[in-house]
């Protein structure tokens, strides 16, 4: 699981966003209690415009670790939310 992690954020940084969602996913579905991974994949789905799936991947973070999610990220979350 952490070689995964770190292939994950490798593939995030090198903008490899699809291979990013494939690794991540992996990551998650072995160990899901890790908000960082969830944000991870967040980012990932949002490069590629998967917008149902990144705001999955952030309730998700923000259900195991609401305090941790940065206040960026969880702004855009909530206006995306609320019903306008």
């Amino acid at each position: 699981v952490d070689v995964g992690r770190l292939l994950g954020r490798l593939h995030l940084r090198q903008r490899r966003f699809g291979e990013a969602v494939e690794t991540l996913s992996r990551v998650v579905r072995a160990d899901p209690h890790l908000a960082r991974d969830w944000l991870d994949l967040a980012h990932a789905h949002d490069e590629l415009a998967e917008l149902a799936e990144r705001d999955a991947c952030t309730a998700r973070a923000l259900v195991i670790a609401p305090t941790t999610v940065p206040a960026q990220i969880l702004d855009r979350f909530w206006a995306r939310m609320t019903p306008a």
